[in-house]
């Protein structure tokens, strides 16, 4: 397999265009079999054909650079000593949301996935929805209201669950 400094070195020996979106460029001398080469010419294109490939380079590294914005993680951590938090209180259905800002701004919403990698709760043996001998905790966590600058965690319990905390973490990547 060739490199592509093998693959510019050809070109730039024979004379052809490169056209990349937004880009066309041709080196300035072209050849012909059979007929002799001057050195100076030879030496302009592999010129012509440096500057090119820097400034493609240097265009790569700028979109790479701009990917590092593209895709953003973090944890949430919640707990009944944070403020609005009453899933260890009460029975049926009880709600914790919690705004989350991303660290940058997107250029426009994300997709938002959020998973639960904790959890401190239980439930009474003796609740009806028990499975066998074993109690049975309801939880759901949710992105909502999904913006270009963050979402809402929404953290949900119901039946005679009691949570005394959440641990979740998120990611959020442009589509």
């Amino acid at each position: 397999m060739r490199t592509l400094s093998h693959r510019i070195a050809r070109l730039a020996g024979i004379g052809v265009a490169l056209f990349v979106p937004g880009i066309i460029w041709a080196v300035a001398n072209t050849f012909q079999s059979g007929t002799p080469i001057v050195a100076s010419q030879v030496n302009k294109n592999f010129s012509d054909l440096e500057s090119a490939v820097t400034m493609l380079t240097a265009r790569v590294a700028t979109l790479e650079g701009g990917l590092g914005q593209s895709i953003q993680t973090g944890v949430v951590y919640a707990n009944y000593n944070t403020s609005g938090w009453t899933l260890h209180t009460g029975s049926g259905t009880r709600n914790f949301t919690k705004r989350v800002t991303f660290p940058v701004a997107f250029p426009r919403a994300p997709v938002v996935v959020v998973s639960m990698v904790g959890l401190d709760g239980t439930s009474p043996k003796t609740t009806s929805d028990a499975i066998g001998d074993q109690p049975s905790p309801r939880v759901q966590v949710i992105a909502e209201a999904i913006d270009s600058s963050g979402f809402t965690l929404h953290v949900i319990t119901w039946s005679v669950t009691i949570l005394s905390g959440v641990d979740t973490s998120w990611a959020a990547f442009l589509k």
